[in-house]
C-alpha cells in the first residue's frame, strides 16, 4: 500500500505503520536513473582504467625517452662515430695538430694534413678518464701510429709519417665506440 509518495507500508495488515515505512525508489524515474548510473559507472570505470593505462604508458615512454637522451649526449658531444663534440676540423699547422679529449669525445671529428709530409699530433687529455690517440688505415684496419694511454692533464706527442693522399681513421682505443674521427690527407 502506498500512502505518501515513495513511502510504503511494509506490514502485512495494509495499515499505515510509520515505524515500518521506508523509502523505496519510485519506478520509473528514480529507479531508471539508479540503474542507468550503475551502467554508466561500469562504462566510466572501464574508461578510467583505460585512461589510466594510457597515461601510465605515456609516462613510461617519456621516462625512457629522457633516459635515452640523457645517456646518449654528454653536453655538446655526440654519442659515436663522427658525431664528436667538436664537429669541427683541425688542420695541421707547422707540422703539428693539437687535439684534446674531454667528456669522452675529441674536440674535432676531422684532422686535415698535406700529403707525404710527416706531422705530430699533440694529444691532450683534459678529463679524468684514460685516453690515447691512434691512427689506422680504416676502422678495424692496419695500425699507422698508436700513442700511449695517458691520464688527466697529460700530453702525448704522436708522430705520424708522411701519408699518401686519402682518408684514414683516428680513434681512442680505450673508448673506440665514442671517440673516433677521420684524418684527411690532401694531396
Amino acid at each position: 500500500m502506498t500512502g505518501q509518495r515513495g513511502l510504503v507500508d511494509t506490514t502485512s495488515t495494509g495499515r499505515r505503520n510509520p515505524g515500518a515505512l521506508r523509502r523505496i525508489p519510485q519506478f520509473p524515474l528514480e529507479w531508471d536513473r539508479h540503474v542507468q548510473s550503475l551502467s554508466d559507472f561500469r562504462k566510466d570505470a572501464s574508461f578510467c582504467m583505460t585512461s589510466s593505462r594510457i597515461w601510465l604508458r605515456f609516462g613510461a615512454f617519456l621516462a625512457v625517452s629522457f633516459v635515452i637522451v640523457a645517456c646518449s649526449s654528454g653536453g655538446d658531444t655526440g654519442s659515436s662515430g663522427e658525431d664528436n663534440a667538436g664537429e669541427s676540423t683541425i688542420a695541421v699547422t707547422d707540422g703539428v695538430a693539437e687535439i684534446t679529449a674531454d667528456d669522452i669525445a675529441f674536440n674535432a671529428s676531422t684532422i686535415t694534413s698535406p700529403a707525404d709530409q710527416p706531422f705530430t699530433v699533440s694529444f691532450i687529455n683534459a678529463e679524468n678518464q684514460p685516453h690515447n690517440f691512434a691512427v689506422y688505415t680504416e676502422e678495424g684496419g692496419e695500425e699507422i701510429a698508436v700513442g700511449d694511454v695517458i691520464n688527466e692533464g697529460e700530453t702525448n706527442e704522436v708522430e705520424i709519417e708522411g701519408l699518401p693522399a686519402g682518408e684514414y681513421f683516428f680513434v681512442c682505443d680505450v673508448h673506440s665506440g665514442e671517440m673516433k674521427g677521420t684524418l684527411i690527407v690532401e694531396g
